[in-house]
Parts: C-alpha cells; sequence; structure tokens
C-alpha cells in the first residue's frame, strides 16, 4: 500500500545478484507487492536493470549479466496501480513461480528511450508487461492496460492539486486534453 512517484529508475526493485562489491543476500522467496500506486518511474535514460519496469525483478551474475536461471521464487504483483511507467509497467525476471494479477497499467512505456534499451532484450522497452525468458511458471491474468485514458487533477477551489482529501471539502476536478465527458 505504497505511493511511490517520479522515480529515476524503478519504483520497486526486487534484486539478487552475485555480482562483485554486492553484499551476499539469499534469493527473494514468497514475496508480494500489492496495493500500490507507482507514479511515474524511470524517469531517467538508461539501459541498467534498475529500469526495466515499475515494478521489476533480476539476479545478477559475476559479470553483472542477467542470470540464466530463476533463483527467486514465488514472487506475486497483485492490484496495484502504476501509471507513466518510463519503460515496462512489469517486468519479472529469474522468477520460478508466482503471478501478475488485477494491476492497472496506465500509459506505459512512457519513455522507452529505446536507442539505450538494454542489448540483450531491446523489445522489452516497449512491452507494457514482460515476464522474462529467465522466468518460469508465472501466471499472468486480469491486468489492464491503458494507453487511451488521460490525466486528471484534483484540485481545491483556487486550483491548487490535493494530494489529500478534506472530508466534506469542497473539490473540482481539472482535466487536459481528456476529450469528451459521458
Amino acid at each position: 500500500g505504497n505511493y511511490i512517484r517520479r522515480t529515476a529508475l524503478s519504483g520497486i526493485f526486487l534484486y539478487d545478484s552475485t555480482a562483485p562489491g554486492d553484499p551476499p543476500s539469499a534469493p527473494l522467496t514468497n514475496i508480494t507487492l500489492s496495493n500500490n500506486v507507482i507514479d511515474g518511474t524511470n524517469m531517467v535514460p538508461n539501459w541498467w536493470w534498475f529500469q526495466f519496469g515499475g515494478i521489476s525483478s533480476v539476479t545478477l551474475t559475476t559479470a553483472y549479466d542477467l542470470m540464466t536461471t530463476s533463483p527467486m521464487s514465488n514472487l506475486n504483483v497483485t492490484n496495484n496501480f502504476i501509471a507513466d511507467s518510463g519503460r515496462s509497467g512489469i517486468w519479472l525476471g529469474n522468477t520460478n513461480g508466482g503471478g501478475i494479477t488485477g494491476n492497472y497499467l496506465l500509459r506505459p512505456n512512457a519513455r522507452p528511450d529505446v536507442a539505450n534499451a538494454y542489448p540483450g532484450r531491446p523489445g522489452d522497452a516497449l512491452r507494457p508487461l514482460v515476464v522474462d525468458t529467465t522466468s518460469t511458471g508465472v501466471t499472468v491474468s486480469n491486468n489492464v492496460v491503458d494507453t487511451t485514458s488521460g490525466v486528471m487533477f484534483v484540485t481545491d477551489t483556487q486550483s491548487r492539486e490535493l494530494a489529500a482529501y478534506a472530508p466534506g471539502g469542497t473539490i473540482r476536478l481539472n482535466a487536459y486534453n481528456l476529450g469528451a465527458l459521458a
């Protein structure tokens, strides 16, 4: 249930490494990421592993490359709202088992920077949801990829954007380039 806004890299990065200089750690197991709002990730163009998606997971080898196996297990990404991810909304690699379900991806791949995409997976920068070839047994269902909705801001009566809404307070919706309202 976190709110993460405008990150240079991934909003949530699940990481395991055998690379020199990284502290030793056990592969991640039985992790569930749910009910998060991640708004604007991958704001800095680059190809590094920590920029694959709004939520991403990787395991690196001693040569600083993606491991070809799946040491992490049972990673679940459920019921998250991910808006304006620079690359994929969700990129799950090096994972055995788990699932990606019930997530809402609003305008994924907003800044794909294809020229600087990871050389080993050049097309991933344009895919809204990726289960990498290094993963096995990951189920994907009931995710929404919305590439047409616009942006709305909730403001007070002086048109100041609100981050919280007072009970009984007066609010107004400001819209930019949304098209017709129903």
